[in-house]
């Protein structure tokens, strides 16, 4: 008997499971990094409200953070006592006409100073 080709045929017959399975880590490792640019630019804009004393940190913070992760999400910034930024957006996928998939977050974190500490902290 002969099994020559046996093998070609499994590979092909494999080869749209694996090249969907790297599309699906591709396409999630994207949206971890979109989720990552998000969390730290709420730091960094947090960071810089807590550092400054002035009256429009708010709006220099909201500008900070669209110039860094675009203008797709929806930011809301209130300045009390502390400081709070919550971002909401989505992310399509890459592959968005073969997965059909829209990942949806919303962050938000606060800021405050206490015994001339900054602390900021992930609410929820």
């Amino acid at each position: 008997m002969n099994n020559k080709g046996q093998t070609l045929v499994i590979f092909i017959l494999l080869l749209p499971v694996l090249l969907l399975l790297f599309v699906i880590t591709v396409d999630l490792g994207l949206f971890l990094v979109k989720i990552n640019n998000v969390k730290n630019n709420i730091v960094e804009a947090i960071d810089y409200g807590l550092s400054v004393d002035y009256n429009e940190k708010d709006v220099e913070m909201y500008n900070l953070i669209k110039s860094n992760i675009g203008n797709e999400d929806d930011i809301s910034i209130t300045v009390n006592d502390k400081i709070t930024v919550t971002i909401k957006g989505e992310y399509k996928s890459l592959f968005n006409g073969l997965l059909k998939n829209t990942f949806k977050y919303k962050y938000t974190y606060q800021g405050y100073i206490e015994n001339n500490n900054k602390i900021i902290k992930k609410e929820g």
